[in-house]
């Protein structure tokens, strides 16, 4: 019991000096790596709790850390065979229980949890979403996806099956797998398969909703990382892509991802879209917007905790300046792809209903990608066409 006491100590330190202004796993690699006395048993257990905690938001904030702790572990359905000393029988009999039977037996314990408060945003969330379940969702660790791209289906199966490597076949494209696995050492990263999560991958659903056309002309506004660059390409051809962001660094690393996965990038744009324009038409262009990402919470759950409300005003107009610019370099009749890793209304279809009163726009489809369907993230699409 000693050693297990240990690690929720230590989880308190590195809980107490994390202040949100990185990616907690970017923040925990380098704590370890200041603290090298922390083996990879020791490492797995710590941020196990850390993640823990984080998943359910405010609803512990009351209890003691300890406590925080022991709830926590309980919720997520640690391993029971791990941290069996730190529990009394009744916690042990209540172990595989239903989710709500497991929240009404720690109401019991501790009166101060208040299990709305895992996710206190509620108020803001699409009416699309199911709330109690998009809670539940936290309480379960999510699968890790890739796309294979097209021509490479069963080369990649078979490479995967012949290291022996677990997988689920989702479809023809989409593989998940219950753990995070490197890849890299099996498969050609973003020439065979693209690490993606499946409900990214699903943003082609509404590509597809676009007829054929001879060329397509796409700008990718907000490009950020490329999974969706990707997309694009694989999905519609043929197309010409330009490529834009306002990350100067990001820029850089794009442009070799993109050579990498052999796609040939008309234009590469360093510009920010809410004041610039970019003097080119497009019949297609993708707006992944940047947002609050309240849909990825459940990779990141330690954004629940430094969220504040004030933050969606500013991306409200962020997003509405984005758009309004980009419809600006649409041809009539073009298309408009709107996406956003959000469950937030205010960032979503209400923003599209604003935008569509103020332009002579047609709404063609728009749709929750729902995340605690597959045990992905949640993302939000609307495809929209310029009629004048």
């Amino acid at each position: 019991m000693l050693i297990l006491k240990k690690y929720i100590h230590t989880a308190k330190d590195i809980i107490n000096k994390f202040d949100g202004l990185k990616p907690f796993n970017k923040f925990l690699k380098g704590y370890f790596y200041e603290n090298h006395k922390f083996g990879s048993r020791d490492r797995r257990m710590i941020s196990n709790i850390c993640y823990s905690i984080f998943r359910l938001g405010a609803s512990i904030q009351n209890l003691h850390f300890n406590d925080q702790a022991k709830v926590a572990l309980f919720l997520n359905d640690a391993s029971i065979d791990i941290w069996a000393e730190i529990y009394d029988n009744d916690w042990i009999l209540h172990w595989h229980k239903s989710i709500p039977e497991k929240i009404e037996f720690v109401n019991h314990k501790y009166p101060d949890f208040n299990f709305d408060n895992m996710f206190p945003f509620k108020y803001l969330m699409s009416n699309h979403i199911k709330f109690n379940d998009f809670i539940y969702s936290f309480l379960k660790k999510p699968e890790f996806f890739i796309r294979l791209r097209p021509g490479y289906e069963e080369k990649v199966q078979f490479k995967l099956n012949q290291a022996e490597i677990n997988y689920t076949k989702i479809s023809n494209q989409i593989l998940s797998f219950k753990e995070n696995i490197d890849l890299e050492k099996f498969l050609l990263i973003d020439i065979e398969a693209v690490i993606q999560d499946i409900n990214s991958q699903r943003v082609c659903e509404l590509l597809k909703k676009i007829p054929p056309k001879n060329t397509y002309h796409v700008l990718d506004a907000c490009a950020g990382a490329g999974g969706k660059t990707i997309l694009i390409h694989d999905t519609l051809e043929p197309a010409t892509i330009s490529i834009n962001d306002i990350r100067t660094q990001k820029i850089k690393v794009l442009q070799k991802r993109l050579l990498k996965a052999r796609i040939q990038v008309l234009k590469y744009f360093n510009l920010d879209l809410t004041t610039n324009l970019i003097f080119k038409k497009f019949n297609l262009i993708l707006i992944d917007a940047p947002c609050s990402g309240s849909g990825t919470w459940i990779r990141t759950p330690e954004a629940i905790k430094y969220f504040e409300n004030e933050h969606l005003s500013k991306l409200r107009y962020t997003q509405t300046s984005i758009i309004k610019n980009c419809l600006e370099m649409l041809e009539v009749g073009g298309y408009l792809l709107y996406v956003t890793c959000s469950v937030f209304k205010s960032e979503n279809e209400d923003l599209i209903t604003h935008i569509i009163s103020q332009n002579d726009l047609e709404l063609i489809e728009s749709q929750y990608f729902i995340g605690y369907e597959n045990h992905g993230e949640t993302l939000y699409g609307a495809l929209l066409k310029k009629n004048n």
